[in-house]
């Protein structure tokens, strides 16, 4: 699952280290978890992916609270992933579910090797459908592709949970992410860089 191609980092001269290190148990570490990570977890026992993050003392700071801090980076020259087996196998598995002939049971059979490599017991057989299948996959995207860079994407780019309220007609499901203060809000899209506009 691990293997891929990687972003590497060194101590060496004019050379960069990894920006995502920090000691996890630290009094004031930089990057902290949201509670709902660990909490939205249903297999917190066994899920080998939660070792992503480090549960300690609950901490608040300016109105947001949490007790996991990052975990991503064991060292300063920790590489960090660019695309990995796993997400290969992710991607097949939509291709699957989204495809002009879906096909759960395969789509199924890419997931439960997922969870089987992170401690997870596999779905049941012929479990998944057309009713939970895009569920399970933004699931095991979540917990597999942590601090990846896809989750605000997936987020987005995934049709709305049928019957889910979305009040501010948010695109695909950004009305699932958390607020936690009065006034925060959902980024919906980021500014096009000047340099790419022409083209457009």
């Amino acid at each position: 699952m691990q293997r891929g191609v990687y972003h590497v980092f060194s101590t060496a001269p004019n050379d960069a280290t990894n920006p995502m290190f920090q000691v996890a148990s630290a009094p004031l570490p930089n990057f902290w978890v949201h509670p709902s990570f660990f909490r939205d977890n249903t297999d917190t026992a066994t899920d080998r992916r939660l070792n992503k993050i480090f549960r300690r003392e609950t901490r608040s700071f300016e109105g947001l609270t949490s007790s996991a801090t990052l975990n991503i980076a064991p060292t300063n020259v920790s590489p960090l992933p660019i695309l990995r087996n796993e997400e290969l196998l992710l991607l097949r598995a939509e291709a699957r579910i989204l495809g002009p002939s879906p096909d759960f049971a395969a789509a199924e059979a890419d997931l439960n090797v997922v969870r089987r490599a992170a401690g997870v017991a596999p779905y049941p057989t012929g479990s998944t459908t057309a009713a939970n299948a895009l569920d399970r996959l933004i699931y095991e995207r979540r917990y597999s592709l942590f601090m990846e860079g896809h989750r605000w994407v997936d987020m987005r780019r995934f049709p709305t949970r049928p019957g889910s309220p979305n009040p501010n007609n948010l695109p695909g499901r950004l009305n699932e992410l958390p607020l936690d203060r009065p006034g925060d809000r959902i980024i919906v899209s980021f500014p096009i860089p000047i340099p790419e506009l022409p083209p457009r």
